[in-house]
């Protein structure tokens, strides 16, 4: 071969050299990965309570139908469920039930009437959860006159419902739920 060839040749292949080791260089100095997008949502618990009837006649040793339940909504977060019942003055002296399974009595309740509670996990259907034991009330065996002495004789039921994920106790969620303050 001719020396200019030879040299031409040399150069290349030295150009070669370098371009692959430069590119080999660059290759080893630069990298990328693909993006990892988080999305977030809110969590969410949605309950609703609900009763056939609201208007009722005590008459002495009467059973009264009476059907107050309480539905966590399908994927509502895992949930501490409260159920609060304030009779009006004199009502417990005539009137009398049972709490349904599951309800258990929170004894730290220092208000006015009594407060139930339950825990409640996510489900993807709707839960219902009756408040009394096979949905009646018994008035007592009692005189008519004791009956009629009985001033505008209510029995009310208020639901509340806290994500259990951000409370550990009962204590804690019925602070948070009773605080005028997170409804606002």
């Amino acid at each position: 071969m001719k020396k200019s060839t030879k040299l031409l040749l040399l150069v290349l292949s030295f150009v070669l050299v370098i371009g692959v080791a430069v590119g080999t260089s660059f290759a080893f100095l630069f990298d990328r990965t693909g993006t990892i997008e988080n999305v977030f949502t809110v969590g969410n618990i949605e309950i609703e309570l609900t009763e056939t009837n609201n208007t009722y006649k005590l008459v002495a040793c009467a059973e009264i139908p009476k059907d107050p339940k309480v539905t966590v909504k399908a994927r509502s977060e895992d949930c501490w469920l409260f159920i609060k019942i304030d009779e009006s003055d004199g009502l417990s002296e005539v009137l009398e039930y049972e709490l349904a399974d599951g309800w258990e009595k929170y004894l730290g309740y220092t208000g006015q009437g009594s407060l139930w509670y339950r825990k409640v996990s996510y489900a993807e259907t709707i839960q219902e959860f009756y408040v009394l034991k096979d949905n009646i009330v018994t008035v007592k065996d009692v005189t008519t006159k004791k009956l009629q002495n009985v001033q505008n004789p209510t029995l009310t039921f208020t639901a509340y419902a806290c994500q259990q994920l951000s409370v550990e106790t009962v204590e804690e969620a019925w602070a948070e739920v009773s605080n005028p303050a997170n409804y606002s």
